[in-house]
């Protein structure tokens, strides 16, 4: 759309150019993270988005409302979004964090919640060199909680095994 033109050749390609942006250690730091966004219940909306049905907690009335999944990628330190998207109600974020990577560069951080610590968004991140901190779930990852205790080595490469289910989707 236009305000999504707008905002990519008059604020963030030419920031990104000048090199005229606040960083953290030189990484520009990017964080990305994904909403349900309510939207106004029409036979358009629901046609294009979705609807995800619901019942009251009083009275067990079924019913459904229109929503979308918003997802944005957001420069931190200098306040501006450098890309965003609003896909359909059962998008799968991640999927939309991938599509954002377009839009990075090699000198990013990028930060993300638990919702994004998929194989395959670490096999996108790692193959387009691109550094990357994602919160996880107490439970996953050995190695790294062993490491976050002080548990074995001071610093190491893991190798993750994509799941069976998954290697043909991957490749």
């Amino acid at each position: 759309t236009a305000f999504i033109e707008l905002n990519q050749k008059g604020i963030v390609e030419p920031m990104v150019a000048e090199g005229d942006y606040r960083q953290f250690l030189g990484f520009r730091v990017l964080a990305v993270d994904g909403s349900m966004v309510m939207l106004p219940h029409t036979e358009e909306t629901s046609k294009t988005f979705g609807t995800i049905a619901y019942t009251n907690g009083k009275d067990k009335q079924p019913g459904e409302h229109c929503y979308g999944t918003a997802s944005v990628l957001y420069d931190v330190l200098n306040r501006i979004a450098v890309d965003a998207t609003l896909a359909p109600a059962k998008a799968y974020e991640v999927d939309l964090a991938i599509a954002h990577l377009q839009h990075t560069i090699a000198t990013d951080l990028l930060l993300m919640d638990r919702n994004y610590p998929s194989y395959r968004m670490m096999a996108e991140l790692c193959h387009r060199q691109r550094a990357f901190v994602i919160r996880c779930t107490a439970h996953s990852f050995n190695t790294a909680r062993q490491l976050a205790k002080g548990k074995g080595l001071a610093s190491q490469v893991v190798t993750i095994i994509p799941p069976d289910g998954h290697k043909a989707d991957i490749r």
